[in-house]
């Protein structure tokens, strides 16, 4: 391999300044992200976002992976090799694959208008806590041809490190809107001719629930705890996941993936 810069010792100038970036990052995440990960790492790639480093441990696991990537992308990465041991002090998992990418965090959409003008089908996560759950919704929103995921005041944000992990790499697939008020979305949603639904055990199973073919579709769920706001229940039709009762409630993310794929089923059938 060409144009690899190595990396020995911790006292190294490049190792210092890498990791301090890493762990100001960790600190803020409002400027850098920190990607560790084949599938989420190449996921950035092609959606167009530039490495500002690209650093893979000097053993098995990692060479592989650096060859495998400079394969598809000879011409944007210059690679920093580490010592395992010093490539330790910078991933944020303990069983790393042995390559992690710094790089300028994403651009987010800032209209909602713009956004939802665009249809097709948008995920909404009503102040949804749980990094696992976040990322893991966001992933079967890719999965199920959702076009957005948007995320309300107050909710997990996208990139943070869990988050990520989670969605393997499903973030950098979608459109995203965070820190949004739903009262000011719900306007547009319906101007746009959204047909909105909202995860709730006492709504409408969700096979029985009728999904038009001529209007987007806006699924909305709650948060792990409280569920549903108030406004949501008022505005948005109520579905829910059919259960024998054995079980009181399931995961937001299990029910959520349920309930995108049946929508995702019936728009397909339509």
């Amino acid at each position: 391999m060409e144009n690899i810069v190595n990396v020995k010792s911790s006292q190294d100038e490049l190792f210092r300044r890498i990791r301090k970036l890493v762990r100001n990052s960790s600190k803020r995440r409002d400027d850098l992200l920190l990607i560790e990960g084949k599938r989420q790492l190449l996921a950035a790639l092609e959606s167009g976002l530039e490495a500002e480093y690209l650093i893979f441990a000097q053993n098995t696991d990692g060479e592989v992976l650096i060859r495998e990537v400079l394969a598809k992308y000879p011409q944007k990465l210059k690679p920093v090799g580490m010592k395992p041991s010093l490539f330790a002090e910078l991933a944020e998992t303990r069983n790393s694959q042995g390559i992690i990418m710094l790089a300028p965090m994403p651009p987010f959409e800032k209209e909602p208008a713009t956004l939802l003008a665009a249809g097709g089908s948008v995920l909404i996560l009503e102040n949804v806590q749980d990094p696992g759950n976040t990322g893991t919704l966001i992933r079967t929103a890719a999965a199920f041809g959702f076009s957005a995921v948007i995320i309300t005041d107050g909710g997990c944000q996208p990139f943070n490190d869990k988050a990520l992990r989670a969605s393997m790499g499903a973030v950098f697939r979608l459109s995203l809107l965070t820190d949004c008020c739903l009262a000011d979305i719900i306007p547009i949603l319906r101007n746009h001719h959204y047909q909105l639904f909202a995860a709730d055990m006492k709504g409408q199973p969700v096979h029985e629930t009728e999904v038009s073919e001529h209007k987007n579709i806006a699924l909305l769920l709650g948060n792990e705890g409280a569920g549903i706001s108030e406004l949501a229940r008022a505005d948005f039709q109520l579905v829910s996941v059919p259960m024998t009762g054995a079980v009181e409630s399931l995961n937001v993310a299990m029910a959520g993936t349920i309930l995108c794929w049946e929508l995702f089923r019936q728009r397909k059938r339509s």
